[in-house]
């Protein structure tokens, strides 16, 4: 597996764990800020694992992961929150 993969799919996972526990820890946030701070998140994440000493690692990359991985979310909860379609009615008793 490269470096490459491993980073950006953690990112795409704790990005929108983060995201997630600011809705619920700082409430008061404004929920458009969110959109503009996975990328964001996910550059400055990618920027400390380049100087940890992660080879791979790009801030441009992690900004992608980091919203993908809040976009795929939202995505799901608009899915969910749709919910499923309704069943055909029944054919008539005869």
């Amino acid at each position: 597996m490269n470096y490459l993969d491993l980073i950006n799919g953690i990112l795409m996972v704790v990005v929108p764990v983060l995201i997630q526990a600011t809705k619920v820890f700082l409430p008061r946030v404004p929920k458009g800020l969110f959109p503009v701070a996975a990328p964001l998140l996910g550059a400055g994440l990618a920027i400390v694992g380049h100087y940890a000493g992660l080879p791979g690692a790009n801030p441009y990359l992690g900004a992608i992961a980091g919203a993908h991985g809040v976009w795929g979310r939202e995505v799901l909860d608009q899915l969910n929150k749709a919910g499923a379609p309704a069943a055909p009615p029944a054919p008539p008793a005869a």
